[in-house]
C-alpha cells in the first residue's frame, strides 16, 4: 500500500514508531526534526486512511479515547478533516475542563455530531441486562432491583445481575431465568451501593486460584498476554491451570478473550473491574508482581527495548525500585520527544525530577539540566512559552550558567559575552584546529547549554525582549564555538547575523552570516542548512537585497520539500509574499495567497495569523475594506495563542488603520493606543511587524492632521503622532526598508507643525531611499503625498508618476484616493 502513498517508501521507517518495525531510517527520515516526524507519520497514515476511503465509504471506530495520547488525537483530528469518505466515531468519556484542544478541534469540525450519553431509560437498562444474561425477560423483582440500585448506570446494572446470577439467587436456563427457590425477598439484602463494590463482592466469590489470577493479571493491565501471566503467576503449582481459570472468569464476564491463540490474551470487561482487583492486594503482593512483570519485559524484549520503555517505567516506579525506575523514564521522555509527542514528554520528565529530587545523589546537576531542558522543549513544542522559559532557565543555571537577572546584569553580562565574542575571534583559527584532531572533553554538554540559549533566545526574540535575545544568542554562540564546529554552532552564527542586524551592525551581520553558511555546509546537517537560509533570506529582506533574500528563501523552501517540514516550508512561502509584497508585486502576492492560505490550513496559530494579516496587507492598496476586516475578524482572535507583541502590534495596528479609512476614528483611536503600548514596551525585532508601526503612525497622524475637537485632545493626538513617527524611524534603523514609509509621516508630522520646508526635505530623502531599494509602492505612496502637499505644475507631476505607479501594480484602492485628492484644491 505504501507505493502508492505520496513519498510512502521514502517515508516508510516513521511506521517503526507505530508498529513496532525494524525499518532502517533514510538519510532524510534520520535529519527530521521531531515535530517535522510527527507530521509526516501523521501525513503518512492519513494517506493510508485515504487509499481505504477510495475502496467506499468507511467507517472507523476509536473507542475509550480517553485514554489515548496525544499524538493519536492529532491524527484523529487530521484524518477527520482530510479523509472525505470517512465516518469516524469517537467514544469517550467526558472530558476534562478544559478539554483537549483536539477535542474542540474535532467538535468543531464541519459535520461533526456530538451525542450525549446519559443514563438508561428503565426499559433500556432492562433489555441490555437481559442480553446480558441472554434471556427475554427478568422477573419482577429483579428488574425492580436493578432500576432502583443501579439509577440507569449500564456496568452498574450489568453487574448487579452478574452479582444476582453469581450469588446462586438468580437461575439462568435455556433462556429464561428466575428467582431461585428460598432467595426470598431482595430488597432486603444488603447489596454495594456502588459498582466497585459489586465487582468486589462479585471477586469475594470467586475460588482463591481464581481471585490470584485475577490479580496477577491486573497488574499487567487491562489487556493481558497468556503468556505473561504465566511467567509472572506468583504460585508455581497454579499454572498448569491458568487457562481453564481464565475460561472461568470470561463466563463470569468478569475478562473478555482479546486474540486468539497462539497470542493468547484476555481483557478486563472494564477497566473498574480491573481496578478494583488490583486494590484488592497489599501493596507488597503488587511491589512483587510489578517487578516481576518488569523483569520479563527486559528478558523478553532485551534487544529491542524502546517500545517498552513507558511500561518499564510504569512497572519499576510500582516496584519502587528507583535507579530502574530513573532510567526507563528518562528513556521514555527522550523516546517521547523525538516523536513530538510533548505532552507524555512532560509527564516522564516531571515524574522524572519529582522522583530524582527524592532520590537522587548530589552532583548530578547536569543530569537534572538535560530534564529540565527537555521540559522547556516540550513545553515550546506545545507553545507554552512561559512554562518553556522557566524550565530553560532552570536548565542554564543547573548548567552552571544562569541567566542574569534585571536589566543591569543582563546588559553587563551581554558586555561580557561581547568580549568573549571578540576573544573567540581572535583565537578561533588555533581551536578550529585543535577541534579538528580531537573533540573538546566537555564538549557534549558545552552543545546542550548552547541549545538552551539558542531556546531561550528565540523565546525572547518573539516576545520582542531585545537584550536579552542579543545576551542568550551570544552566550550560545561562545559556548557552541567552544564545542567546535556543529550543526549548534552553525545555528548560533545565523542567529547572531540576524541579532547584530538589529542593533544595526549590518557589516557584522553579514561577516557572521557567511559563516553560518560555511559550518552548515561543513557538518551536512539540511535542517541546520534550512534554518541558516531563513535567517540569511530574512536579514537580506530587512535591507532590501531582494536577489539574494529570493535565492535563499527558495533553496531554503526547496529543502523543507525534500524534509518535509511544512512549517518551514510555509515560513519560507510567506516571507517570499513579503518580498513581493514590499516590491509592490501585489498580484504576484494575491496570486500566492491561496497557495499560503491552502497550505497553513491546520498550521499552527502563529502562521494561521500572518496569513490572514497578509490578507489583509492585500486588500487595502485595492481598496477592499470589507476583506481586509473579515481577514481581521479572522486574525484578532489568535492572538489569545500569545504569539508575541509583534503579531499583537501587526494585528492592532492594521486594525486601527481599517477603522480609519472606515470612518470609524474612535475605534481607530483605541485600537491605535493598544499597538503603540506593545511598541513602547518591546524593541523591533520582527521584519513582518512593519504594517503594523506603519499602519499606527498612519491612523495617528492622520487622526492629528483631520480631526474636529478640542484642544486637550488635539495635543494627545500629537503627541500619538510623534510617539509613532519616532517608533517607525527606530523601526526603520533595524530594518531599512522601511527608511521610506518612515520618511512619509516624518515628513507629513512635520508638515502638522509648520515646518513645510523641512518636510519637502524629508520626503525627498525617502523618495530617493524607496527608489534606491527598488521599493515602487513606496516611491508611489511618496510621490502622493507630496503632490497633496504641492501646488502647480509640481502637484501635477507628482500625481501622474503616482498615478502611473498605482496603476501598474494594480492599487486601485490608492488610485481612487489619489484621484479624489487630484480633484480637491
Amino acid at each position: 500500500a505504501l507505493a502508492a502513498v505520496p513519498d510512502g517508501p521514502r517515508l516508510a521507517p516513521l511506521l517503526g514508531t507505530v508498529l513496532q518495525l525494524d525499518l532502517p531510517e533514510t538519510d532524510i527520515t534520520a535529519q527530521m526534526s521531531a515535530q517535522v516526524r510527527a507530521e509526516n507519520t501523521r501525513a503518512l497514515l492519513v494517506g493510508l486512511l485515504l487509499m481505504v476511503a477510495r475502496r467506499g465509504p468507511a467507517l472507523l471506530i476509536l473507542e475509550d479515547a480517553q485514554w489515548m495520547d496525544s499524538a493519536s488525537w492529532a491524527l484523529a483530528v487530521e484524518a477527520a478533516s482530510r479523509v472525505r469518505s470517512l465516518l469516524l466515531v469517537v467514544v469517550t468519556r467526558p472530558p476534562g475542563d478544559p478539554p483537549p484542544a483536539e477535542y474542540r478541534a474535532l467538535l468543531n469540525t464541519p459535520g461533526a455530531q456530538r451525542i450525549r450519553l446519559d443514563s438508561l431509560p428503565p426499559a433500556e437498562t432492562l433489555a441490555l441486562v437481559s442480553a446480558r444474561l441472554g434471556v427475554t425477560a427478568l422477573p419482577e423483582p429483579v428488574a425492580a432491583l436493578i432500576r432502583d440500585k443501579a439509577e440507569g448506570h449500564p456496568l452498574f446494572s450489568e453487574e448487579l445481575a452478574y452479582a444476582l446470577r453469581d450469588a446462586g439467587l438468580l437461575i439462568v436456563a435455556g433462556g429464561e431465568c428466575r428467582l431461585a427457590p428460598g432467595a426470598g425477598d431482595l430488597r432486603a439484602l444488603t447489596f454495594p451501593d456502588n459498582v466497585q463494590g459489586v465487582i468486589t463482592s462479585r471477586i469475594d466469590r470467586l475460588t482463591p486460584p481464581q481471585q490470584v489470577t485475577l490479580k496477577a493479571a491486573s497488574v499487567i493491565g487491562r489487556v493481558f498476554p497468556v503468556r505473561v501471566l504465566r511467567d509472572i503467576h506468583p504460585i508455581e503449582d497454579d499454572k498448569p491451570h491458568l487457562v481453564h481459570e481464565l475460561q472461568t472468569l470470561d463466563r463470569l464476564n468478569l475478562t473478555l478473550r482479546d486474540s486468539p491463540p497462539p497470542d493468547l490474551a484476555y481483557m478486563f470487561k472494564h477497566v473498574i473491574t480491573q481496578e478494583v482487583a488490583y486494590n484488592l492486594m497489599l501493596f507488597a503482593q503488587r511491589r512483587q508482581l510489578h517487578r516481576a512483570v518488569a523483569e520479563w519485559y527486559e528478558a523478553r524484549y532485551a534487544d529491542a527495548l524502546a517500545p517498552y520503555y513507558a511500561i518499564l517505567a510504569y512497572h519499576w516506579g510500582k516496584a519502587e525500585v528507583a535507579p530502574k525506575t530513573l532510567y526507563y523514564l528518562e528513556k521514555a521522555g527522550q523516546a517521547a520527544l523525538r516523536s513530538y509527542a510533548n505532552q507524555e514528554a512532560i509527564t516522564f520528565f516531571r515524574d522524572l525530577l519529582a522522583l530524582h529530587g527524592r532520590e537522587g545523589a548530589p552532583g548530578e546537576e547536569t543530569r537534572r539540566a538535560r530534564w529540565e531542558w527537555q521540559l522547556g522543549e516540550a513545553h515550546y513544542g506545545l507553545g507554552r512559552l512561559a512554562e518553556s522559559r522557566a524550565h530553560l532557565e532552570r536548565a542554564a543555571a543547573l548548567f552552571d550558567q544562569p541567566l542574569p537577572q534585571g536589566t543591569i546584569r543582563m546588559a553587563l553580562g551581554l558586555v561580557v559575552e561581547i568580549g568573549r565574542q571578540i576573544g573567540h575571534r581572535v583565537r578561533l583559527p588555533l581551536k578550529q584546529h585543535r577541534a579538528g584532531r580531537g573533540a573538546h572533553p566537555q564538549r557534549a554538554v558545552l552543545l546542550e547549554a548552547a541549545r538552551t540559549f539558542e531556546r531561550l533566545g528565540q523565546i525572547f526574540y518573539v516576545g520582542n525582549e531585545a537584550l536579552p535575545a542579543g545576551y542568550a544568542a551570544l552566550r550560545c554562540l561562545n559556548l557552541a564555538e567552544s564545542a567546535g564546529p556543529s550543526p549548534e554552532l552553525a545555528r548560533a552564527y545565523a542567529t547572531v547575523s540576524g541579532a547584530a542586524s538589529i542593533v544595526p551592525l549590518h557589516r557584522l551581520a553579514r561577516a557572521y552570516g557567511r559563516r553560518a553558511q560555511a559550518i552548515a555546509n561543513r557538518v551536512r546537517d539540511l535542517p541546520t542548512q534550512l534554518w541558516v537560509l531563513q535567517v540569511i533570506g530574512y536579514y537580506n529582506i530587512g535591507i532590501g537585497h531582494w536577489t539574494e533574500a529570493r535565492a535563499a528563501l527558495t533553496r531554503g523552501m526547496a529543502i523543507a520539500d525534500q524534509l518535509g517540514d511544512r512549517r518551514r516550508s510555509e515560513e519560507c512561502l510567506g516571507l517570499l509574499m513579503v518580498v513581493a509584497y514590499l516590491q509592490g508585486e501585489f498580484a504576484v502576492r494575491r496570486e500566492h495567497s491561496a497557495q499560503y492560505a491552502a497550505s497553513t490550513h491546520g498550521g499552527d496559530p502563529q502562521i494561521q495569523f500572518l496569513a490572514r494579516t497578509q490578507r489583509v496587507e492585500n486588500a487595502l492598496p485595492v481598496g477592499d475594506l470589507a476583506a481586509a476586516q473579515t481577514a481581521l475578524d479572522e486574525a484578532m482572535p489568535l492572538l489569545a495563542a500569545n504569539l508575541g507583541a509583534a503579531a499583537e502590534i501587526l494585528g492592532y495596528g492594521l486594525l486601527a488603520l481599517t477603522r480609519l479609512r472606515h470612518g470609524d476614528s474612535g475605534a481607530a483611536r483605541e485600537h491605535a493606543r493598544h499597538a503603540a503600548a506593545r511598541i513602547a514596551a518591546t524593541s523591533p525585532t520582527l521584519v513582518y511587524a512593519l504594517e503594523g508601526y506603519a499602519s499606527v503612525a498612519e491612523a495617528t497622524v492622520t487622526l492629528w492632521g483631520t480631526g474636529r475637537r478640542d484642544p486637550a485632545t488635539a495635543r494627545a493626538d500629537r503627541r500619538a503622532a510623534h510617539r509613532a513617527v519616532r517608533a517607525l524611524n527606530n523601526f526603520a534603523r533595524v530594518f531599512p526598508i522601511a527608511a521610506p514609509r518612515a520618511g512619509r509621516w516624518r515628513g507629513l508630522a512635520a508638515w502638522l507643525d509648520g515646518h513645510p520646508a523641512l518636510a519637502r526635505t524629508v520626503w525627498a530623502r525617502s523618495l530617493a531611499a524607496a527608489t534606491r531599494l527598488a521599493m515602487p509602492y513606496e516611491q508611489a505612496l511618496l510621490h502622493y503625498e507630496m503632490g497633496r502637499h504641492a501646488r502647480g505644475r509640481a502637484r501635477h507631476a507628482h500625481f501622474a508618476q503616482a498615478r502611473a505607479i498605482f496603476a501598474r501594480l494594480g492599487a486601485t484602492g490608492d488610485l481612487a484616493r489619489l484621484d479624489a485628492a487630484a480633484r480637491d484644491p
